[in-house]
């Protein structure tokens, strides 16, 4: 009886489990399974546009697989994204936010078994924001200028969440799609670089800053418009000589450039007149400014100096410096012969100096042959003054000469004492508009007059040797200085 009433028991016991096993889920007794999510973080914050890392570790056995969900409600309503199954013990998954509202979301990691039943979840609660980012563009500055050349600095200033990278971007204007400068990645919120603009054409530029997500969505934008203006070509001043008359010097120039060049004495020419002579020798002041040396002067006339440099474009450059007048005459007895030179039109008291200075006077032996030659060049006055004239029976031919004059000529001029002879009432007069050169004054001249007529300073058509008067136009007036002594020529000063 006993052994019957155990038996019973056992077979109760029996039938319980076979109950418990048909109803309950396999999973029931199987050994535990746990789920902790490594990534996001509980409460962090991310940007629309940025991507989310999801990953989780997974312990314990008989799971399968692990999937993620993105939901926008804790009661797991509203999938915006998972379902993806990953398998091992550190499953991870990516999120593109990107098109996503900025709103709470809710992040699950759900680990199965073989069959899909659940054996364990854990979840993460996470804030999306709409990206803010803001560039301000700090140069260049807006409707600025710089010169072709130069290297431009773009840089900005970059505020905000949710930017990757930002890029700039030179077009030509604002509605061309293609840029000429640009598409470089910077990444950090003051981002630099450099743009160097040689070769490029000159003209109005934008400057566009560009800011992108990690996805390369724009966030936002800024242009800055500048000018390029043309390089500034090479200009050279020469300054005046130290001294305007010397005999055996040194005579000193400054040289000034308003760009950095080079200039030795390769770039120097010594002008002379007479038979005046001397040496070069150039000293480098700084990267624009020389000092220019003239030494080891011997002879009687006038030296100057011409600087002659190769532009940006190739042309030549060609500068003249002041002339000073070198005398070495040997003291004997000889005489001095003065007077005045001018012209019979009338002309400004600003003009007097260029009309007045540049004739030239020589006196020239009637038979014999002299080894220097005796001249002198009018001032800004018209006076001239030639020293040291040996006494000659035969007595002297005395010419008077400018370009674009017609020259003048005293024969059997005898000197026996110094002598004016003309004054500044009295001048020596010479008729202007002997433009070939020809010693006549004919219709040859009146057309080159023609060609130029009307005509200003900065025409095209200017030339300033046709402008007799010097009042910076060629007109009417300086026709009719040519026409008063038309068909003349040098034998009809001795009838005036």
């Amino acid at each position: 009886m006993k052994y019957k009433v155990r038996l019973c028991s056992l077979c109760t016991i029996i039938t319980v489990l076979s109950i418990l096993l048909s109803i309950l889920p396999l999973n029931t007794f199987a050994a535990s399974v746990s789920v902790s999510m490594t990534s996001p973080s509980a409460g962090s914050t991310y940007t629309v546009g940025q991507s989310v890392t999801l990953s989780a570790r997974v312990s314990g056995t008989g799971y399968k697989t692990t999937k993620f969900f993105v939901k926008t409600s804790p009661s797991q309503a509203g999938q915006v994204y998972g379902n993806n199954p990953k398998t091992g013990s550190t499953p991870s998954d990516t999120w593109n936010t990107t098109g996503s509202a900025a709103a709470t979301y809710y992040i699950y990691a759900v680990v199965y078994d073989a069959k899909g039943n659940e054996l364990a979840r854990d979840s993460r609660t996470i804030k999306l924001t709409a990206p803010n980012a803001k560039v301000t563009i700090t140069a260049p500055v807006n409707n600025s200028s710089y010169t072709v050349g130069d290297k431009v600095t773009l840089s900005a200033s970059v505020t905000g969440s949710g930017y990757s990278t930002t890029k700039f971007y030179v077009k030509t204007s604002l509605d061309e799609k293609d840029h000429i400068y640009g598409n470089y990645p910077h990444s950090g919120s003051e981002p630099l670089e450099v743009w160097n603009t040689t070769g490029v054409e000159a003209g109005t530029y934008y400057v566009w800053a560009v800011v992108y997500d990690a996805n390369g969505n724009i966030l936002d934008k800024q242009y800055s418009a500048f000018t390029l203006n043309p390089p500034e070509s090479i200009k050279i001043e020469i300054g005046e000589p130290s001294e305007y008359m010397t005999k055996n010097g040194p005579i000193t120039y400054i040289v000034s450039s308003n760009k950095e060049i080079e200039i030795d004495e390769s770039n120097i020419e010594l002008k002379k007149e007479g038979n005046a002579d001397g040496s070069i020798l150039v000293n480098k002041i700084d990267s624009t400014s020389w000092e220019v040396i003239v030494s080891e002067i011997s002879g009687v006339g006038w030296l100057g100096i011409t600087v002659s440099i190769e532009g940006d474009s190739g042309e030549r450059i060609i500068e003249y410096g002041a002339k000073f007048q070198v005398d070495n005459a040997t003291p004997d007895e000889g005489v001095k012969l003065s007077g005045y030179i001018s012209t019979d039109f009338r002309f400004s008291s600003e003009a007097a100096p260029y009309i007045k200075s540049g004739f030239i006077v020589e006196l020239i032996p009637q038979t014999s042959i002299m080894e220097n030659i005796l001249q002198a060049e009018t001032d800004e006055s018209g006076y001239f003054e030639i020293k040291d004239i040996p006494l000659l029976d035969e007595g002297y031919r005395m010419e008077i000469k400018k370009n674009y004059y017609m020259s003048r000529y005293i024969n059997n001029l005898v000197l026996t004492e110094d002598t004016e002879i003309s004054s500044q009432e009295s001048p020596i007069i010479l008729w202007a508009g002997d433009f070939n050169g020809d010693n006549a004054i004919n219709m040859q001249d009146v057309f080159q007059v023609l060609k130029v007529m009307n005509s200003y300073r900065g025409d095209d058509k200017y030339i300033e040797e046709y402008d007799l008067d010097k009042d910076n136009a060629i007109n009417m007036k300086d026709l009719m200085i040519i026409v008063v002594n038309f068909n003349s020529t040098p034998d009809d000063y001795e009838q005036q």
